[in-house]
């Protein structure tokens, strides 16, 4: 009888804590819609031939990769919710009673919050961002007349057997892998600048750029007109293509080989391995927010005071949630190893929670 005790008690929380995740997701996903549909209204309210139903399949499109970034929060409201009605109902109390310890407690919202963690790489990445990649033709057709979504300010660096090169250009079109006003910077193989390249329009083709309006800038030498100027590369139309993408788009099974194959064409994709580990990462990040909302969870029931420990609890959250981020972007900006910028916030928040539960659990 009191093996059976622990069992019942680890079932009763592990359906509670699913049960309020999965209703706590779904409320968030019904108000992203809500609020996304009727921001979409105002949008289109000066575009012709935008019917309601086609705006609520474009706002059902964009709800997915919105809830994603606010999938953690979901978790961190979910387990307050759960260890404080466990609290409100001294169910908690009665554990204690049992013989039941606040580890033991917290294997089956550890466990739920592990799968969840999971399932949001291995199987909600990958169709939020299979739908990413629909929004933007949707939204060109619905809002913009079907015309090509052009882009502004784009960098590439590439490598090539004539040196690298350093491309600047002011639009791109992803559909046509075209640059508009571009500027090449062309380095030598020992890294010496060699020549300054601006045209009107650039063109990818097989194995070389085709320049249209060129001037060739050369230190030294008079500068020099081309109607036609090719320049040779090693990056590909479909890879040229894949750096129009941001990492959010990329579903997480391809996305490590995405990266490797711009890495190895000479293209910076520190972003993509961010997104990579991040991702790998996101399990850890779930564990650390059922932490967080055990730490409040136990004061709360200890002390009975309530407010300033949720509210503790949620500043937490998003302190947590800013500083993973902070460390994000600076792992996709190359400034710090991208392993280090998934891994160490969660980590290190992970640890505080348990440090926090010894110390309240034995002083």
């Amino acid at each position: 009888m009191a093996n059976l005790i622990p069992k019942l008690f680890y079932r009763h929380l592990f359906n509670r804590f699913l049960l309020v995740i999965v209703l706590t997701f779904l409320v968030v996903l019904t108000l992203i819609y809500v609020l996304d549909f009727v921001e979409l209204i105002r949008i289109s309210s000066g575009f012709e031939n935008t019917s309601i139903v086609s705006l609520l399949y474009l706002s059902l499109l964009r709800v997915p990769p919105v809830a994603e970034q606010a999938f953690p929060f979901v978790a961190l409201f979910g387990a307050l919710i759960v260890f404080l009605s466990l609290s409100r109902l001294r169910e908690l109390v009665v554990a204690r009673a049992a013989g039941i310890s606040i580890w033991q407690i917290l294997i089956p919202p550890l466990f739920v919050a592990l799968l969840l963690g999971v399932f949001s790489t291995i199987v909600y990445n990958p169709v939020s961002a299979t739908l990413k990649n629909q929004i933007e033709e949707a939204e060109a057709k619905l809002l913009r007349n079907n015309k090509p979504v052009d882009k502004s300010e784009f960098w590439l660096r590439q490598s090539s057997a004539d040196g690298d090169a350093i491309i600047r250009a002011v639009r791109t079109n992803n559909r046509t892998a075209s640059l508009a006003n571009v500027t090449f910077f062309e380095f030598d193989p020992q890294g010496r600048f060699v020549q300054r390249i601006k045209a009107d329009k650039a063109v990818l083709l097989d194995g070389y750029w085709r320049l249209e309006n060129a001037r060739v800038l050369t230190p030294g030498a008079l500068p020099e007109m081309h109607s036609v100027f090719e320049v040779a590369t090693n990056v590909t139309p479909d890879l040229l293509r894949q750096t129009f993408t941001v990492p959010d788009a990329v579903p997480f099974w391809i996305l490590k080989n995405w990266a490797d194959q711009m890495q190895s064409a000479g293209i910076d994709a520190t972003a993509f391995y961010q997104a990579y580990q991040s991702l790998l990462a996101k399990p850890l990040v779930f564990l650390a927010m059922v932490f967080i909302a055990a730490c409040v969870s136990v004061r709360f029931s200890r002390t009975g005071q309530s407010a300033m420990a949720i509210l503790g609890g949620v500043v937490s959250g998003f302190v947590f949630f800013t500083i993973n981020k902070i460390f994000s972007d600076l792992g996709s900006a190359g400034l710090i190893s991208t392993i280090l910028a998934a891994w160490l916030p969660p980590g290190i928040a992970c640890f505080l929670g348990c440090w926090t539960l010894l110390y309240q659990e034995d002083g």
